[in-house]
């Protein structure tokens, strides 16, 4: 499934992570290990594509997946990110588990 930032949804580079601002909600501060993710969702990346770019880094995976999901579902339920339909690749391996 692929994830997005709602438009009208902006993110500033701070040394502590990131600042994120929108006329929704009020100014969100993001530590570093959010503001990665935050990131690969910038770049148009699916939720398994986050997971693996993270593991990439030499981070654990039961801890990447948790963290990952987490992060999704807050900034969903805020407004701040969106899941688009998923990806052809991605039902094929959901259905074959």
């Amino acid at each position: 499934m692929r994830v997005r930032i709602q438009k009208g949804v902006k993110a500033r580079r701070e040394e502590f992570g990131a600042l994120i601002f929108t006329n929704r909600t009020p100014i969100l501060t993001l530590n570093k290990d959010a503001y990665a993710i935050w990131q690969l969702i910038e770049g148009g990346r699916s939720v398994d594509e986050i997971i693996q770019a993270l593991l990439a880094n030499g981070a654990e995976e039961v801890q990447v997946r948790g963290k990952v999901h987490e992060f999704i579902s807050s900034c969903t339920k805020l407004g701040l990110i969106a899941l688009d339909a998923p990806c052809t690749n991605e039902l094929v391996s959901s259905s074959s588990s």
